[in-house]
């Protein structure tokens, strides 16, 4: 059973888009193959991994590894990374990260959103990411600091995207069916949204739920979608609904924009509704 951790929901969430396949490096460095939704991917992080500078914490110098994983439109990934505790090493921490390849080198786009535990010691943690088109995105996994080490494992967890049309109320949505989230109860449960924005009209979106319970809200602006972007820059936002019937207003920008609404377990229905602001 999992020890959630949802007040650190409010503090890290994410998605991303990326271009092409990373260039192929040099083992250990080389990608460790292909990450596939409901496949579980393991490995070890330790010194015997490809050495780096973390792109997170300055001066750190860590070991990594990479995974690919190819996003699909009208998809958002939960990509999770639980670190496996040992009688060895006892608990211990890792660092995902999200990265796509331009002009032949890896840049940072986007983290993790969300961490917590499980009764018999692993920590996890947790990501998303999406992209308006079919294209791959690398899955990175690095040691939290320069003594941390284990075995860890690997999983992405695709969820569909409701596209909201101005002015329609969507049908109803359960919460209590749609994707899982860890990280955000025991477990959470998000469902998300996207609509076509433009920079010079303001929209809000209505959240109108069937039962007085906590929900909370996030949103990310103009692909590509980064839900965490204190990690790559972007414009997001993250926070509570309260208990009953709120209003989400994201930042106008040309585009798209994709939203979440989720839970930390209680169970209800929503029905999404955007308008254009006067």
């Amino acid at each position: 059973m999992y020890q959630s951790r949802p007040l650190l929901l409010l503090f890290a969430l994410l998605t991303a888009c990326g271009a092409d396949l990373a260039t192929v490096e040099e083992p250990p460095c080389d990608s460790r193959g292909t990450l596939t939704p409901g496949t579980d991917r393991s490995g070890s992080l330790g010194e015997a991994n490809c050495a780096s500078l973390s792109d997170v914490i300055p001066g750190l110098e860590t070991n990594r590894d990479r995974w690919t994983l190819q996003l699909h439109p009208d998809t958002v990934y939960v990509v999770e990374a639980r670190y496996l505790a040992s009688t060895r090493t006892g608990p211990w921490w890792g660092r995902l990260l999200g990265y796509t390849a331009e002009g032949g080198d890896t840049l940072l786009r986007t983290g993790y959103w969300g961490s917590g535990g499980t009764a018999n010691g692993d920590h996890l943690q947790e990501m998303l990411l999406a992209s308006a088109s079919a294209r791959p995105v690398i899955v990175h996994v690095e040691r939290a600091t320069a003594t941390d080490s284990g075995r860890y494992r690997l999983e992405a967890r695709p969820c569909h995207i409701v596209p909201l049309t101005d002015g329609v109320t969507s049908p109803v949505l359960p919460i209590d069916d749609a994707c899982v989230l860890w990280s955000a109860g025991a477990p959470g449960r998000v469902r998300f949204y996207s609509y076509a924005s433009d920079s010079g009209v303001t929209r809000e979106v209505t959240v109108t739920p069937s039962d007085s319970v906590p929900l909370y809200y996030a949103w990310a602006a103009k692909p590509p979608f980064n839900f965490a972007c204190w990690y790559a820059g972007g414009s997001c936002d993250l926070g509570g609904g309260g208990k009953g019937t709120f209003t989400v207003q994201p930042l106008s920008v040309n585009g798209v924009t994709a939203g979440a609404i989720f839970s930390t377990g209680s169970r209800t229905n929503v029905t999404l509704r955007v308008k254009v602001v006067p």
